[in-house]
């Protein structure tokens, strides 16, 4: 027994340790038997790192190290759907698998080694525990069938749980098979009767000299307590944290006024976003801090990170009772944040938490410029020295106050976007923010500013702004002018928002936009278009809808016809015959973009000698209205009516069958096929932000501030799911023959970047516009991209290796630039 160090003190120590179980009921002795369990002798355990959907036999992981052909892997162990798979050949990180795959499986899920049974011929065997067998002991491997084997043990590895004997194992054996110590009688030892043990041990007057319980990861000493008879102490205490929860400890009290601290959270990786929960309830957590009491909630002012979730400050005002206890063997003034309840949309990664930090905003600001003097005309227009103009300028005219002293004041007046609805009396005026041209009124809509000499003032305005402004983390490092006590700065995250004035094409283009919308969300084009307004950050928006098919709606009943050009449509009815007969009325419509009311329109009777017919011709110009053409019916009877139809347009026909109830109106819905659709007015938004990333991947805050500004623009039935893409990786093999061998090595890599480039999902593509959803490249594309390159003379073969696409997500994924392997060839 050697002398250790615990807690600082040196000293002879026995240890008493819970190993399982808990207090509460007392157990009975029983005769105890020493037992463990085979474990598969090796443990492997890897990730995938790309995707890989069902049906395919090849899997990429981040290392194949251990790994052998014919070996039993679990994928996806982590995961609602794993399953089992056999490895047929192993190349570099890439396992070739005997069959195919059942499940799709996403990047990240676990590979593990599935060894079911323990090989023959070995003479070391991993067990689950090596608690209570020692050298020299005789253990009885049993499977339960005849293949017992009884061994002796030579080693005992403790960190391994390994047993080494002394003589290899005959047979295999099933993993979890029966690993019993055999009794002593089994070597038919001598037998005893009975023993009696009695020892008189004299602790003479020396009390213990050291007594500590070691519990949350703090030492409490109790010596006093274990050297004092009658007096009790509590040697095991549970952690009274019930859920997760997030401990931070600081070396000093926060000063009774506002506190800042910054919450640095890694954004979800690429493609976590499109297999991520829907979330019906969003996480709730709680920040407490240690009173000399108990722990008392944290009135935090403000929280922008969306429960630990997102980037932000988090702001509270330093409680004056903080006090400094002891957690974990520390003793510091301590804050914790509880989880509560709820659900993350994908699990918080918390880089770091930081004091000293604050927002900043690329703009100069400008205060009490005087932009000129009124001479009272109606119209009047003045500037400010610098533009553009970022919003929360204030504007103020200077008037005299209506009272006798004649005194002159300085009012502020209200900016509107248009002098449309301002009153003659309404102090307001019209500001250009891109240009700095303030507008004022004429006396009948929007007041004219009382005449005066330099009474107009922008009392407070900045300008800035710009791409140049989005710096990347750690380069913005200098203070341009003096702050008291602070030394020095670093913008921790890479600064983002800053756009440029949008081009005159790009007015062009959203204004039609924005006077079909008018800012409601109704349709999925709508959506799209309003995204870019609720952030400068998203570079592309892709709504996807639940699909239906028009002519599945014969309850209605519509017949809805795919006109490629103009022509005549014509309708022809049967009805079946009726027995007794019966008087009925069918009115049949052509209907037609352009008005309101039907091109044309008739009621059928249930006199046979009528006309069966209907028809239109749908003139050229007509057709140049749009091509939703379609045909409805209504029984305006009081009986059932059943029968065929048939409509024959241009390049095209429709038949039939039709049973309508009396009175049919389109609010006879009962039978609506799709009743039973869950989807109906669910509407899936993918983004992706403004980011050179191979990956351009959204942060939850711009999910969240996409997802309420569409939400506060759109039907409140609407069922609304703000996600990123689903990525397809493309990697491409290629063998390139250059120009010139001196050439060669520049030509690999000018291949590689104009493969990136052209790959990029933004930046990408055959115009540079971007990679559509939905749409894979091309060899021809790889090509055309490859032999344009300065110094290629041609490719000499290529091959596209991209992941097998699941068809749920054939509209919804992106492609991005993998590691591409270019070789060089030779032209003979």
């Amino acid at each position: 027994m050697e002398s250790q160090p615990v807690n600082g003190e040196s000293n002879y120590w026995l240890r008493a340790r819970i190993i399982r179980g808990n207090y509460g009921t007392e157990e009975a002795t029983a005769e105890q038997t020493t037992s463990t369990t085979l474990q598969p002798s090796r443990a492997i355990s890897t990730t995938l790192t790309q995707a890989v959907s069902s049906g395919v036999n090849t899997l990429r992981l981040s290392s194949a190290s251990g790994f052998q052909a014919n070996d039993s892997i679990l994928i996806g162990a982590n995961t609602s759907q794993p399953e089992y798979a056999e490895i047929s050949s192993i190349s570099s990180n890439t396992l070739t698998l005997t069959n195919s795959i059942n499940s799709d499986h996403a990047s990240g899920a676990t590979v593990e080694l599935f060894e079911q049974e323990v090989s023959s011929g070995i003479n070391i065997i991993k067990v689950d525990s090596v608690r209570g067998f020692l050298p020299s002991d005789r253990i009885r491997i049993d499977p339960g069938t005849n293949n017992q084997e009884d061994l002796e043990i030579v080693s005992i590895n403790f960190n391994e749980n390994t047993l080494t004997l002394t003589s290899n194992l005959t047979d295999s054996h099933p993993v979890e098979t029966s690993v019993v110590l055999l009794p002593a009688s089994a070597l038919a030892p001598p037998v005893v009767k009975s023993l009696t043990l009695s020892y008189t041990y004299n602790s003479g007057d020396s009390p213990l000299s050291a007594c500590l319980t070691y519990n949350d990861f703090t030492y409490v000493d109790c010596t006093t307590h274990a050297n004092q008879d009658g007096s009790p102490f509590e040697p095991f205490t549970p952690t009274p944290d019930l859920r997760p929860t997030l401990y931070l400890g600081f070396d000093a009290p926060f000063a009774n006024r506002p506190v800042t601290i910054y919450a640095q959270v890694e954004p979800p990786v690429p493609g976590e976003l499109a297999t991520s929960p829907t979330i019906t309830q969003k996480a709730v957590i709680v920040p407490e801090y240690a009173s000399p009491d108990r722990w008392v909630r944290l009135g935090v002012e403000v929280d922008e990170t969306a429960a630990m979730s997102q980037p932000g400050l988090v702001r509270f005002i330093g409680p004056t009772d903080l006090t400094k206890q002891s957690e974990f063997g520390m003793e510091l003034y301590w804050l914790r944040i509880r989880w509560q309840w709820g659900d993350f949309r994908v699990p918080p990664r918390l880089q770091q938490l930081l004091l000293n930090t604050t927002w900043a905003t690329q703009a100069s600001t400008i205060e009490n410029e005087i932009l000129g003097s009124s001479n009272g005309n109606p119209n009047q227009t003045f500037s400010t020295l610098q533009f553009p103009v970022l919003d929360g300028q204030q504007l103020e005219v200077q008037e005299e106050e209506e009272t006798d002293l004649q005194e002159e004041v300085w009012v502020v007046w209200q900016e509107v976007s248009d002098f449309y609805g301002s009153g003659p009396e309404d102090r307001h005026y019209v500001l250009n923010h891109l240009t700095g041209e303030v507008s004022f009124g004429n006396n009948q809509q929007g007041r004219i500013p009382a005449l005066g000499s330099n009474n107009i003032r922008m009392v407070y305005y900045r300008t800035g702004g710009g791409k140049r402004g989005n710096k990347p983390a750690e380069t913005i490092t200098e203070l341009k002018t003096t702050v008291p006590y602070v030394d020095s700065v670093s913008n921790l995250e890479a600064a983002s928002g800053g756009a440029e004035q949008e081009s005159l094409e790009w007015v062009k283009e959203q204004g039609p936009k924005t006077l079909r919308h008018r800012y409601k969300a109704v349709t999925a084009q709508d959506i799209e278009d309003l995204v870019y307004q609720a952030s400068t950050d998203v570079a592309r928006a892709w709504a996807i809808t639940p699909e239906f098919n028009p002519k599945d709606l014969q309850w209605l009943p519509n017949y809805y016809l795919p006109l490629e050009q103009s022509g005549t449509i014509k309708v022809s009815l049967w009805s079946q015959g009726n027995d007794p007969p019966t008087t009925y009325q069918l009115q049949v419509k052509i209907n037609g973009p352009g008005q309101t009311i039907a091109y044309e329109e008739k009621i059928f009777t249930s006199d046979e000698s009528s006309d069966r017919e209907l028809s239109y011709p749908v003139t050229p110009s007509q057709f140049s209205l749009g091509t939703e053409w379609y045909v409805t019916m209504v029984n305006l009877g009081d009986v059932n009516v059943s029968g065929d139809i048939t409509i024959e347009y241009p390049d095209g026909s429709l038949t039939g069958n039709f049973n309508l109830p009396p009175k049919t109106t389109s609010d006879h819905a009962d039978n609506s096929p799709y009743l039973d659709r869950d989807d109906v007015g669910q509407v899936e938004l993918i983004i992706l932000p403004d980011s050179s990333a191979r990956q351009p991947t959204p942060s939850l805050g711009l999910l969240d501030l996409v997802e309420e500004y569409i939400l506060a623009r759109c039907a409140p039935t609407l069922d609304l799911r703000v996600t990123g893409p689903y990525w397809v990786e493309v990697t491409v093999t290629a063998e390139v023959v250059p120009l010139s061998l001196d050439l060669a090595e520049a030509v690999v890599m000018e291949v590689n970047d104009a493969l990136n480039h052209f790959l990029h999902p933004l930046t990408g593509g055959v115009e540079g516009q971007g990679w559509p959803f939905g749409r894979q490249p091309h060899k021809s594309d790889l090509y055309r991209l490859i032999e344009s390159v300065p110094g290629v003379n041609y490719v000499k073969s290529l091959s596209i290796d991209l992941a097998e696409i699941p068809e749920e997500q054939s509209n919804r994924f992106l492609i991005y630039s993998g590691e591409h392997q270019i070789s060089l060839g030779q032209d003979f």
